[in-house]
């Protein structure tokens, strides 16, 4: 599903849900960060059997919301 770099295509994007660790990818950013926002309750997610996954739609609105002004 991913390209040679390793990227997921955009169609794939909603197909499911993501986990921290390819959120953190996305976002070049830590998984420890992406913790931290999920401790805050900063970040939509849900804890599914202990793990924290995330949906794209909520995601996207999410980053929307926090876009800055060009």
């Amino acid at each position: 599903m991913r390209d040679p770099m390793g990227q997921l295509p955009p169609s794939a994007l909603g197909d499911r849900l993501w986990t921290v660790t390819e959120l953190a990818e996305f976002l070049g950013v830590r998984p420890k960060t992406v913790y931290g926002w999920v401790e805050q309750g900063s970040v939509p997610h849900y804890k599914i059997g202990g793990r924290v996954r995330f949906d794209w739609g909520e995601l996207e609105r999410w980053l929307k919301a926090r876009r800055g002004g060009v």
